[in-house]
């Protein structure tokens, strides 16, 4: 969906500096894959500790190896596959909020380009329509005689009264 847009964008002659698909799942990911990994890894930690006090009260009371011990220490491991599952998951939802806002962002840009290109062509489509218009104007106006203004000649005939030229309007 992302190169989709960011070819369309091109189609309309924009080049936008906009980042590839890939480029923006990286960004993400070095923005967020850190806390979920310190995340993870303090799970892990706090989960080990929990299990190296499990087996040093169990042998400080001479339980070794028993089967509450056991049983602990599975409910501890469980807890942290639990916890680095939820991280995981949180990790993934937030990443996909990311796109899916990213993705909206596009889908507007992309009906503002519309809008825009819809206004441009009705914009070309009257300029066309005027200069047609304005050629059909000039034809005309070049084939009929021009009756709108008065031409004055003066001619050097006298009349019989007087000795000055005469005028005749036309």
């Amino acid at each position: 969906y992302y190169g989709s847009i960011i070819s369309t964008l091109q189609s309309y002659g924009a080049s936008p500096d906009l980042p590839g698909l890939e480029s923006l799942y990286s960004q993400l990911e070095a923005f967020l894959r850190p806390a979920v990994d310190a995340a993870i890894e303090d799970r892990r930690n706090y989960g080990m500790t929990a299990m190296a006090e499990l087996d040093a009260d169990a042998y400080s009371r001479g339980m070794g190896g028993s089967t509450y011990l056991s049983s602990m220490k599975k409910r501890e491991y469980d807890s942290i596959a639990r916890d680095i599952a939820r991280l995981e998951s949180d990790y993934s939802a937030e990443l996909a909020q990311y796109v899916y806002n990213a993705s909206v962002e596009f889908a507007r840009i992309r009906a503002q380009l519309y809008e825009i290109e819809l206004q441009h062509r009705n914009a070309m489509e009257e300029i066309a329509y005027r200069n047609r218009l304005a050629v059909r104007t000039s034809r005309r106006k070049a084939k009929a005689p021009d009756t709108t203004t008065n031409t004055l000649i003066i001619s050097p005939r006298s009349s019989p009264t007087t000795d000055s030229p005469s005028c005749t309007q036309i």
